[in-house]
This record gives structure tokens, sequence and C-alpha cells, in this order.
């Protein structure tokens, strides 16, 4: 499995020494050391800070949990620490989660169990879930999603019996949860953490770090995508691989097979970051994937940021080299950044791959950045040159996008679909964004005096992606009601109908709480309706994170799915609800 062509980032010699114990890499870790297993993924954040400099800042969330749990290391180790000594944490009372049952009808939390003991560890200490994707195959659905509580569950001893199996017998850790429906999303059932054990004799560790994607290629089929860092044995020392990692379940969710590499043949090294994983399987053939990631490139002279593609032609067994679709040099003077890819598949297996290009990244400038996209006749294997989907405008207050409410949206692409419902729109290529163009107030704590109120923005190809049209503006209140809607997901149903859903502050008069939104639109995106999902508002605070440091609550992304077996009309939806002081995953069926 190792290559000798790839570099070897040596961790220690023989073992790593812990305030509970010794982990050596011929034996596995015991409850009795987790503190030591800790202090090497401390070490793994403080690695990647000085790989990547001011760089670091461009990682998804995924990656920000290691170097935030890096820069707390030391103020939670004697918690850590005390709870090893006492067999983990417990809890004396559960007054406040029967008071929430009472209060809280269980819609919309269906996308996990928000009064499990891993969603709730304190009075000062909680977990949150995000970034939820979903899968959706006729009555089956899957619904991955980032889970601070599976991440604590994996480390902490004894800390919820009813979560399988807690500690991970290898001692790797995760922080990603699923939850499966049997009736077409109408309920999902929590099914706890999601692992990469039992692991083979070459490795130690099988890391997964968050960014799922979720995608259903029959009624047994679904894959789902992640980041993740594997741990080789090589003598006595680990050898660490970064890259992005795929389940397949053949039985409708209930389990996953061991995961396999998509990213090994693009040269995971010491010296490769690899981030923001988009997932897309060809309508008609389950066993062909294809998978498109950011790649942050440090081993030249300069540093190179990529956005590449992988195939699967055999369901995820293998995958192919990468072809590059984007590339950009990172240097003191060239500040450009290519990220946050989409994929998607046309009906007649062209695959089209939508990224963000930015001018400048970071400065105090407006950041100057567009969408753009390139297209595959040939399965994947070569790709036409680059069109401009739209240039696109930052949302909030520059130069990090930060919108009330300490909301960071760095990223204005969010969605790329392709209608395959054989009616008259089939082969239409959709893209979705939020843009802060339209309406924007001084604001004399930003760096450029301005405050940019986020729309939906939506562009559309009929031509196959080679001219777009000009953008329309999905969310239906006035501009001039200073009302921001951001970070949007889209899906096209069997009838050919768009949905996008997106947070919405314009159900609030401070533009502060947060709801959810749904716009569908039978009409190829010429006229939208809007509907609110939510039935409560909710503002970006968190309960206290327990096992990281920065402020992560609603996440990155949200998801809308189509039913991919073409079975059911309409969609649904999953959000990160904060409706009960921590996030939850929401979930709706939407029409």
């Amino acid at each position: 499995m190792l290559r000798k062509r790839k570099l070897i980032l040596i961790v220690g010699v023989v073992c790593i020494v812990g305030l509970l114990g010794v982990i050596s890499v011929e034996a596995q870790p015991a409850p009795k050391n987790t503190l030591a297993r800790l202090e090497m993924l401390s070490e793994r954040g403080k690695f990647l800070k000085q790989r990547l400099g001011k760089n670091v800042n461009r990682l998804s969330s995924g990656y920000q949990m290691i170097i935030g749990f890096e820069e707390q290391w030391d103020s939670i180790k004697s918690i850590l620490e005390r709870a090893a000594e006492q067999g983990g944490f417990s809890q004396e009372g559960d007054e406040v989660k029967e008071i929430e049952k009472a209060l809280t009808p269980p819609a919309p939390f269906t996308g996990n169990n928000p009064f499990a003991k891993s969603d709730s560890l304190s009075l000062f200490g909680g977990f949150t879930q995000y970034n939820p994707s979903i899968g959706w195959w006729g009555n089956n659905a899957v619904c991955g999603f980032s889970d601070s509580g599976s991440y604590a569950a994996t480390f902490l001893p004894n800390f919820d019996e009813s979560l399988p199996p807690s500690p991970s017998p290898s001692g790797s850790f995760s922080r990603l949860g699923w939850s499966r429906s049997s009736n077409a999303g109408a309920a999902f059932t929590d099914k706890g953490i999601l692992l990469a054990d039992p692991l083979p004799n070459d490795m130690a560790f099988y890391d997964l770090f968050g960014d799922p994607v979720v995608r259903a290629a029959s009624s047994s089929t679904f894959y789902y995508a992640c980041i993740a860092d594997r741990y080789f044995k090589v003598d006595s020392s680990l050898a660490i691989f970064n890259g992005i990692t795929v389940f397949k379940s053949t039985s409708a969710g209930f389990s996953w097979g061991f995961p396999v590499s998509a990213t090994e043949g693009a040269g995971e090294s010491e010296t490769s970051v690899f981030d923001y994983p988009s997932m897309a399987v060809k309508p008609g053939s389950p066993a062909r994937i294809y998978v498109a990631y950011t790649r942050f490139d440090f081993s030249g002279a300069s540093n190179i940021i990529r956005i590449e593609l992988v195939k699967s032609t055999n369901g995820g067994a293998s995958w192919s080299q990468p072809v590059k679709i984007a590339e950009e040099p990172v240097t003191e003077e060239n500040t450009g950044w290519v990220t946050n890819s989409q994929v998607a598949v046309g009906p007649n297996g062209e695959i089209y791959v939508a990224w963000e290009e930015f001018d400048r990244f970071g400065d105090q400038s407006l950041n100057p950045r567009s969408i753009k996209l390139r297209k595959s006749i040939d399965g994947g294997n070569t790709f036409g040159a680059e069109v401009k989907v739209s240039p696109v405008t930052h949302a909030g207050s520059s130069p990090f996008s930060i919108l009330q409410g300490n909301i960071e949206v760095p990223f204005n692409l969010h969605g790329l679909a392709v209608d395959t419902s054989g009616t008259a729109t089939n082969g239409n290529v959709y893209v979705i964004w939020h843009d802060g163009r339209n309406l924007s107030r001084h604001e004399p704590l930003s760096f450029d005096s301005r405050y940019r109120y986020a729309d939906i923005l939506f562009s559309k190809s009929t031509d196959g992606g080679s001219s777009w049209s000009a953008p329309v503006r999905v969310n239906n209140d006035p501009i001039t009601k200073k009302a921001d809607q951001f970070i949007p997901a889209i899906a096209v149903d069997k009838t050919g109908k768009i949905g996008v859903l997106f947070y919405d502050r314009k159900y609030n008069l401070r533009n502060f709480l947060i709801d959810v939104t749904v716009a569908t639109s039978g009409n190829a995106g010429a006229t939208w309706m809007n509907r609110k999902v939510t039935e409560r508002s909710f503002d970006s605070g968190l309960k206290d994170e327990f096992v990281s440091s920065f402020d992560f609550s609603i996440g990155e992304y949200i998801t809308i799915a189509q039913d991919a077996s073409k079975t059911n009309n309409g969609f649904i939806g999953a959000w990160g609800d904060n409706s009960l002081s921590d996030s939850n995953i929401g979930v709706a069926k939407l029409k």
C-alpha cells in the first residue's frame, strides 16, 4: 500500500509518551493512554499550522477542528486526564434533557438524536452536528454529518454506552456521524459514529475529520466521502497520509465497508493537504463515481493550490490518477486561490466541475473572485476550456466575508446541478451562490468600511455550459430590506423542478436570527416561490463546544437532495439548526 515515491512524515521514534501511558505502533492504544493519542492529534494541528502558515485559514472546518484543538490542548488536558482516571464522563441527572423533550417536538430534529448523551456532555460543554449531506434513492435515504459528539465518543472511555463502539477499537478518531431513513425521508434514525475499524495490520489509525458528502447509486448502494488521515506502521514509527476517503454501503446505509482512499494515486504525502470534497455518481451507472477536491501542494519552491478530479469505475474499489482542473500558485506577491469545487454529471455522462477563483485572498481588498466551470465529454479523462459563469461579490464585511453573528462565509459558490429529468429542460446546468452585489451599507469595523447583504443568485446554461444567463435573485424579499440569505444548496427532481435551500434572515427585523427557506422553480429558474421551512428561528451562537475552539455552529454548507431513482417528486433538505442552543441536524421533506 505504501509507495517508495511518497514522502513519509515520521511522527515519532518507537513511541509517544503521554500523561497516562505510552503509545507504540506495535500495541493498539487502550483507554489508559487516550491522552497520548490526543497529543498526536495536537501535534498534527501544530504541523498543519507550520506547513501552511497564513494559508491555514483557507482550510475547511474539518481541519480547523484539529488546529483549534492544538491551540487549546493545554487548557483541556487536565479535564481529559481526570475523565480517563474516572472511567469517562457521566451525567448525574437528565432534568434538562427531560424538559427539552417535553417542550420540543421531534421534528425537525430527525437528522440526529439531540437527546443523546453524545449531544450534551455537561452544562458547560456540549457538542454540535453540522455540514449535512444526503443521498436519496426511493424509500432509502442516508444523511451524513460532522459531529463533535462522535469525535468525543471515540476517545472518552465509557462515554455513551448506546454508541457502538466507544472508544474506537484501534484508537482512531472520527468526527462523523450518519442517520438513515426507510420511508423516503419522513423520519431518520441516528446510526451513531462512522468508523473505519477494523483496520488492516499495516495501519495504526484511520482518523476521519469531516466534510461529509453522501450520494445514492441504487436502492442498496450509497457512498460516503470525507477527509481523513491514515497512519501507517513503518518500522517503529508512523507515516501519515492525508486524503479524501470513500466509504461504500451495500445495505442502504445500515453499515459501511472499509473505506478506500480516492486520492492515493494523487501522491498523498506530508507536503499535500486534500480538502473540500465533492462527489457525483453517473446516472444509470452505480459503479462510476467522480470526486473533485481542493489540493494544497507545498512540495516545490512555491505553494500551489489545485482543483483536481479522480474517478472510480468499479464502485470505489480503486481510483484513477487525478486530472487537473484548475491551478493557482501562491506566493507573497500572488495570493490567488481556487477552491470549493462542485462536480455534477449530466444525462449523457458529461461531467461538469465548477469552482470559485480568487484573484486575491485575505488582504484588505474586495477580494475579486469569480465562478468558473469546465466540462468533460470523455468520462473525465480530459476537460474543455474553462468558462466564466459569473463574477461574484463577497458578502458581509471584508476581508474574510463575516456576516452579523460572527458567521464566516468565505466562499460564494455552494451548488452545481444538472437536470437529468428527461423533460424539456433535460441537460440544463444550474449554478447557485450567495452574493453581496445588490445592497451595502457603511460599516466602520469592516476593512473596506462596507457591509454587503447576501442574496442567493442563480445562473443557468442551456447549451451544455458554453454560455450562462445573467444571474437571477432567488430570495423574494425586497432588496432594500437589509437581510442576509446565505449558504444555498440546489437539486433538480424528476419533473425538472429546481429546489434551492438556504439560510434566511428576512423574517427577523434586526437581520440576526436565522431561519431556513426553500425556493422552488418550475420554469428553469425564471421565477421562484419561497417558503419558510423552520418553525423556530435561531441565532448563530452555540452552547460551549467542548472539544474545539473555533466558532463553528451551523457549518459551511447545507444540503438538498432529489430522489436519484426518480420515484418520488420533491426533495429532502437538511441543515444545521441551533434552536436547542447547540447545532443539530434539521431535516424536512420539501415539495
